[in-house]
């Protein structure tokens, strides 16, 4: 009787370690596990732009996220920091990061560019009568408008002047002042201008005709 007793309470002893080792267990969640719905940020596409002289900012054409579907992501769903707005031509790096509650998560980084805008101008040249030349010399200015915001100052080269003419003139490169001397007959010079490249503006050219007559 008593060995009987003995084995119930044996069994009643492990029953209950059971049970206490049974409420030690403490569940731990992944984060990675939680996160797996919240799709994170993937990449982005942008416009560039082209220098205007004006500050622009960033044209955000599409946020991606990491997503087996096609998934757009909302403007609202994400704050941008970094450089968003310039007015120099240059390269400029900005971060999305997604807003909490937006149903995205983590940041992407990317660069946005203001590519260098085009020079254009216009150029006017000047006719001189030959008779005029006989006794004295004489200048006219090649004339530059409509130069385009930021672009270099133009400069001057004598390109072509027609032949046995070309020690009767002579040019100031920085203003195109351009001196017909005494004795210079009939002929045409051509003239071009130059607007060289710089930090936000590309090269270009223009003519001009002094045409003696």
């Amino acid at each position: 009787m008593e060995d009987q007793h003995s084995r119930l309470a044996i069994i009643r002893v492990k029953e209950l370690a059971k049970e206490r080792h049974a409420s030690d267990y403490a569940i731990v969640y992944d984060e990675n596990d939680q996160n797996e719905n919240i799709k994170p940020l993937s990449g982005v596409t942008f416009a560039d732009t082209t220098y205007t002289g004006k500050p622009q900012s960033i044209k955000i054409t599409g946020v991606s996220a990491d997503s087996v579907d096609d998934v757009k992501v909302p403007a609202d769903a994400y704050e941008i920091t970094g450089v968003t707005t310039q007015t120099n031509a240059g390269t400029y790096q900005f971060t999305l990061t997604a807003k909490e509650g937006s149903g995205f998560r983590g940041s992407t980084v990317g660069t946005w560019k203001i590519n260098k805008g085009k020079t254009s101008f216009s150029v006017k040249g000047a006719t001189v009568k030959a008779k005029k030349l006989k006794n004295k010399k004489q200048a006219v200015t090649v004339k530059v408008s409509n130069l385009s915001t930021g672009s270099s100052k133009p400069t001057y080269a004598i390109k072509k002047v027609t032949k046995g003419q070309k020690k009767k003139v002579k040019i100031n490169k920085k203003t195109g002042k351009v001196t017909l001397k005494k004795g210079c007959k009939k002929c045409k010079i051509t003239v071009v201008a130059t607007s060289k490249a710089n930090a936000n503006c590309e090269k270009a050219t223009a003519t001009a005709e002094i045409v003696v007559k």
